[in-house]
């Protein structure tokens, strides 16, 4: 049996279920992989995507929030922040009709003094905000 440091340990009888990350086996001088413990790394990864998930859903329960709100966005500094990255003062349908507004982000940015850098900015945030969300332009799913 060749043992490298890149493979992965060996299953472990042993019932431990107390620091099994320093959980060394005497013969080989590496950790057990013990049942029911996953990698550390495979742990991470599904914390990450679940985290993501929570993150998603919690971005998108918040704009919800403020696109049904009959609070003006606009109004306040912050607020129209707040909207830019969750709602969006860009056009996002697919297909314009007369109802789209155009012009609105760059109205917001003169009002409340945001150059071309914070634009750009919400422009960006609001995209990966739509992208974790799984939102399509046009506001669909």
């Amino acid at each position: 049996m060749t043992d490298t440091p890149d493979s992965l340990p060996a299953a472990s009888p042993c019932p431990r279920t107390d620091r099994h990350e320093s959980h060394v086996h005497e013969v080989y001088r590496r950790p057990f992989l013990c049942p029911g413990r996953t990698e550390p790394a495979e742990a991470q990864q599904a914390e990450a995507a679940s985290d993501l998930q929570t993150l998603a859903a919690a971005l998108d329960g918040l704009g919800t929030l403020l696109a049904t709100s009959a609070r003006d966005w606009g109004t306040y500094r912050v607020d129209a922040w707040l909207w830019a990255l969750l709602c969006g003062w860009d056009c996002e349908e697919t297909t314009h009709t007369e109802s789209c507004v155009h012009g609105a982000m760059e109205e917001m940015a003169a009002e409340h003094g945001w150059d071309e850098a914070a634009v750009a900015k919400a422009r960006r945030y609001r995209a990966a905000i739509r992208r974790l969300t799984g939102e399509t332009p046009g506001g669909g799913r």
